[in-house]
């Protein structure tokens, strides 16, 4: 297991300071944020600590040497838009970059990034299902030709009552992550797990979800009581920090963001 940070969490600093940063604490990984370039449009969106449009080979072998000189590793690249939103042009955009960013995680000789699945929260889970596979199956047929692996973040995104219950992510329950995957089978498509998000509903224990056939990634280690009223499925994880079910090497990131419940 190695812990590391997203980092979102450093706007304000370069990718030299994100390192060093990390090698101070001691950490082992960093997630590095690869938004495109512009304006943030809500917190931990819009950082780029690399542009995936600007890497060149002078680029590529001066991050190679960030890692080696500081002893962390970037364990995936992150971009977290909402590449199924009711406004077409915003998902075009986020499709585009995705894309984007699974190739250079190809070329950083990396094999990971990590996003959303995003949603229409104008529709049921249902009536998005149609969108998320014409959408996401050529994501992840990309993935597989470059052979990165796509982690999703379960985090709900819900931030307005206009958004409940569904958020702007539809790969926020168990149930979810297993039709997703049965309907896009791959070893390159996976979870994330984050068990502070599980926080924001309340019935059931974690001891119950033990044992998961469902691909992940990734576990943040931050526990929580419970998670999801009347979600169905199993967890990716027996312990709070075990969180390596499949196809993963072993490393887990935290935003660190306090107003979220613990």
């Amino acid at each position: 297991m190695q812990l590391g940070y997203v980092t979102a969490i450093l706007p304000e600093a370069n990718l030299q300071q994100v390192f060093q940063t990390a090698a101070e604490i001691g950490y082992d990984c960093v997630e590095v944020m690869c938004w495109p370039l512009g304006k943030a449009t809500r917190r931990y969106a819009g950082i780029t600590h690399i542009d995936v449009h600007s890497l060149d080979d002078a680029t590529v072998e001066s991050i190679a040497t960030l890692q080696q000189d500081s002893g962390v590793s970037i364990s995936g690249l992150g971009y977290y838009p909402n590449a199924l939103s009711p406004d077409r042009s915003e998902a075009e955009l986020a499709v585009e970059h995705i894309r984007a960013v699974i190739v250079a995680a190809r070329r950083l000789g990396i094999g990971t990034m990590n996003t959303f699945i995003g949603r229409d929260w104008t529709k049921h889970v249902d009536d998005n299902w149609p969108r998320f596979l014409e959408t996401w199956k050529p994501i992840i047929e990309l993935a597989e030709q470059h052979d990165v692996r796509v982690g999703i973040e379960n985090c709900p995104m819900y931030f307005t009552n206009d958004e409940w219950p569904g958020g702007k992510n539809l790969a926020h329950s168990p149930a979810i992550w297993q039709r997703m995957f049965d309907d896009i089978p791959s070893d390159h498509f996976g979870s994330i797990t984050i068990p502070h998000t599980w926080s924001f509903s309340t019935s059931i224990t974690l001891h119950r979800w033990q044992n998961s056939p469902i691909n992940s990634f990734t576990s943040m280690p931050r526990t929580s009581a419970s998670i999801g009223p009347d979600w169905t499925g199993s967890a990716f994880w027996q312990t709070p920090t075990s969180g390596i079910r499949r196809n993963c090497r072993g490393w887990a990131t935290s935003t660190g963001d306090s107003s979220l419940p613990r």
